[in-house]
């Protein structure tokens, strides 16, 4: 889809398609490539949070993706095969920044840790 700007400009949306359910092992192998998880999209039990903890605040970017490699270290996502919301992707965005990449590495390199990766 694209949506139409005022002045004419037009941007580009993405709608959020989530993975089909798969493995625990195959959601691992994912997310250890790529976040694939739209953080508005989530609905996560108070008791995993006890467990895991929140956004660690010391990373300036992807503090969800970190979040969502300690949960998975402890359970199984699932996911509604719906399109739950539309998202406007453009330059801008924090996570097309080049300087996240040493950031999305360290949290990289903790997760293989965890899942016996390394």
């Amino acid at each position: 889809d694209v949506v139409r700007l005022k002045g004419g400009a037009w941007e580009p949306w993405y709608q959020y398609l989530p993975p089909k359910n798969t493995s625990r092992e195959e959601q691992v192998n994912k997310l250890l490539k790529k976040n694939f998880i739209v953080c508005s999209t989530v609905m996560v039990r108070k008791n995993l949070l006890a467990k895991t903890g929140l956004f660690n605040e010391n990373y300036p970017r992807h503090q969800d993706y970190d979040m969502w490699l300690r949960m998975l270290a402890h359970t199984k996502f699932g996911s509604i095969r719906e399109v739950l919301l539309k998202y406007r992707w453009h330059d801008q965005n924090i996570s097309r920044s080049p300087a996240i990449t040493p950031i999305r590495d360290h949290m990289i390199e903790e997760a293989k840790k965890r899942f016996g990766r390394i």
